[in-house]
């Protein structure tokens, strides 16, 4: 067990030391390991300064929130700083624990300023509990222990023999019980053993009786007292309760940023002849309000000797491991991995989700129409070349309706019930075969005006635009082939109408299908949404419930948070990735010509776009509303700019040079040529596709890191 000397500094060279046992500090000098609890509590006064805080000015924006703030804590004492809410309690800790740095002025913990490394604060240099329970529920008593104290670089027996003497000390229940299944007051209780883990010497809780039953913030107040007896601690409270403060050895009370007074609450209430605490509070609202210059009361703590002058307790400066940030990143990762073994239906859910989507996507969308409704109105007599062309229509893709009546056919188009009306003259057979053995100008010259050229009368509901892309597709299709069978019909072929154009396909198929051009789209999106969405809710609950604070406080980097994310996210996204190619290659058997290894990269690179997004998006969202909100304004233009369901070729002119800029167009557009030119690594566009989402990847990761540091306390 390490041990840390509190020692305090004066000119007369005091020498009285007080020793915390505290497995977050290693001092490595002997000398300074000696005395023990007793012996030392008793050489410690209580005018030595834990926490000296020297004019410290706070804004936010343009509204200031502290102003000229001066405050003594002093050790081994509770200290309660009191005020409503919004007073700037809460900005006040978090200056003092070093998430926040005020604009100006003087915080110092034990002689460190907070921030430097020599403080360990953020980090094992204080305990510390937010306003919430910030517990995680899926986790036992003991597995919330173990991850806080990996956090403080306790090793296993240390945080073993640990908790049991916090289970103990603060009578919880076994080791064993989940989080979930605790009462309100047994989570408050555990809530602030994690911040006793590491034998702090100072604990800072801001406001924890809030929303507790008046019986439960009287058994927290005696467990505080308990600790200042038994462990040394000096502690920090905030509070809205006025009156509950009576227990506290020394407060100050907090109005608009400012501090009104700072005493002893029995000698504060004596002063003002008043019998409550509220009391008190309302008499110096009232007076601040009167004369904000006046200063009601002195702002210099009550000694028991006025002789003895106020000193500062200095503690050992804080020797970090070497590494340290690999042991906070592996307790995350152990910390994320817990969490997902213990949610075994969830991760199911979570790798199956984005091949639900592709199956779903590549069932429903891309297929070309089928059994669309057509009326024939065939007059042809006899109706030969007519009706082989009527034959030869796709009767997968054509549900043929026949008509003998014009207006009747006519009608079911207007009122909906079928798609086209498809009509053929009296003599088209006739017409063509004449045209075939060169009589039609004879015939014509003779005074057979009626002898039209031979026509097909389309009638098309064109208001859907891919079966009206369809039916004329399948009609052109139908003419061909009717035009070659009718060589077989008449001597001269070349008087038929025939196709002019004589295809060589380079690259696809004969028939390409819309479902081969959506199904890179369709992956990349499903992979891209569910790594956005599941990496921007899980952290945004952790920021609202208060766990992301704290971790911040036991002195976790924002990029050690963000790279333990992405670890443990990239290995689900992994297994999405495959589970994803498998069932776009192998269950739905969409034709691949290239290799199945670039086409794996292209799309996990997709989905880190789509996780470092998400991180974006929690580092601006305070709740799960906002998240949602953000992933949708961000995630739908990305997807429909970068040519998923549409070629970017038919966007306009100012439009293509944005959509190439973002982060899926390029990587789409080397999938597709991957799977359907069987394109590798030699061909530019599929370097461009990996390079230029890893480049929005590391783009994204910098902001969320900027958004992290900038945004999430303001």
């Amino acid at each position: 067990m390490d041990m840390v000397t509190i020692s305090s500094d004066h000119n007369n060279n005091n020498n009285n030391n007080v020793v915390y046992e505290n497995y977050g500090f290693y001092d490595e000098n002997p000398a300074t390991k000696t005395g023990h609890h007793n012996e030392s509590k008793s050489n410690c006064s209580s005018k030595q300064i834990a926490v000296k805080i020297r004019n410290v000015f706070l804004n936010y924006g343009n509204h200031q929130v502290l102003k000229g703030i001066n405050m003594n804590v002093p050790v081994k004492q509770i200290y309660g700083l009191l005020g409503p809410s919004g007073c700037g309690k809460t900005s006040l800790l978090r200056c003092v624990v070093g998430i926040r740095k005020p604009d100006s002025g003087q915080i110092t913990v034990y002689g460190q300023q907070p921030g430097t490394p020599e403080s360990g604060i953020p980090g094992p240099g204080l305990g510390y509990t937010p306003q919430e329970v910030a517990l995680f529920s899926d986790f036992t008593i003991a597995e919330t222990f173990e991850y806080f104290g990996k956090l403080f670089h306790m090793n296993k027996k240390n945080i073993s023999k640990r908790t049991e003497q916090l289970i103990e000390l603060l009578n919880l229940p076994e080791k064993d019980r989940y989080i979930n299944n605790l009462s309100g007051g047994q989570k408050r209780r555990v809530s602030l053993a994690v911040a006793l883990i590491h034998s702090p010497p100072l604990l800072i809780l801001d406001e924890p009786t809030v929303g507790v039953d008046p019986v439960l913030r009287k058994n927290i107040w005696d467990y505080l007292r308990m600790l200042t007896e038994k462990m040394n601690l000096t502690i920090i409270i905030t509070t809205q309760y006025i009156e509950e403060a009576r227990s506290a050895d020394l407060v100050s009370f907090m109005r608009n940023g400012q501090l009104m007074a700072e005493k002893n609450p029995t000698i504060l209430m004596e002063q003002l002849q008043l019998s409550t605490l509220e009391s008190v509070f309302l008499h110096l609202c009232q007076s601040d309000s009167i004369d904000k210059q006046q200063n009601v009361f002195d702002m210099t703590i009550v000694v028991s000797d006025d002789s003895l002058p106020v000193i500062e307790s200095t503690i050992n400066p804080f020797k970090q491991p070497t590494f340290a940030f690999i042991d906070r990143i592996r307790a995350l990762n152990w910390k994320n991995i817990t969490g997902i073994r213990r949610n075994l239906s969830m991760l199911i859910i979570q790798f199956l989700m984005p091949s639900f989507q592709c199956l779903l996507n590549f069932t429903c969308l891309g297929p070309d129409p089928y059994d669309i409704p057509v009326a024939i109105l065939n007059m042809d007599s006899p109706p030969i070349l007519s009706g082989l062309f009527i034959n030869n229509l796709n009767n997968i893709t054509f549900r043929l309706i026949e008509f003998d009546d014009y207006d009747e056919a006519i009608k079911h188009v207007q009122n909906g019930f079928v798609w086209a009306l498809l009509s053929f003259q009296s003599n088209y057979t006739r017409i063509m075969q004449l045209i075939a053995n060169d009589d039609y100008d004879n015939a014509m010259n003779d005074g057979n005006e009626n002898l039209r050229l031979p026509q097909i009368n389309l009638h098309l509901d064109t208001t859907n635009y891919v079966i009206t892309n369809t039916i004329q597709k399948e009609l052109w299709i139908t003419f061909n082939q009717t035009m070659a069978m009718a060589t077989e019909l008449f001597a001269d072929t070349n008087r038929v109408q025939q196709n002019p154009f004589n295809y060589d396909y380079v690259y696809g198929m004969k028939s390409p299908k819309m479902s081969e051009f959506m199904a890179p789209g369709l992956i990349s999106m499903a992979i891209f949404f569910a790594a956005m969405a599941l990496t921007a809710i899980t952290l945004v609950l952790e920021r609202k419930d208060g766990i992301f604070e704290r971790t911040l406080v036991a002195g976790v980097k924002t990029f050690e948070f963000i790279i333990s994310q992405i670890s443990t996210q990239l290995l689900v996204l992994a297994v999405q990735v495959l589970l994803s190619i498998i069932t776009m290659l192998y269950i739905i058997d969409i034709d691949n010509q290239g290799s199945v290894l670039i086409i794996y990269l292209i799309t996990l690179i997709q989905g880190m776009c789509g996780m470092a997004l998400g991180l974006v998006v929690s580092a601006f969202s305070k709740n799960e509303s906002q998240a949602l909100a953000l992933a949708m304004a961000s995630f739908l233009p990305v997807s429909i700019i970068s040519g998923i369901f549409w070629p970017v070729e038919a966007m306009p002119k100012y439009m293509k040079p944005i959509s190439y800029f973002g982060p899926q167009t390029y990587a789409l557009e080397a999938m597709r040529s991957v799977m359907s030119r069987g394109w590798n690594l030699t061909y530019p566009l599929v370097i461009y596709g990996i390079l230029t989402p890893s480049i929005w990847f590391i783009m994204l990761i910098i902001s969320a890191s900027i958004g992290f540091h900038l945004i999430s306390f303001n």
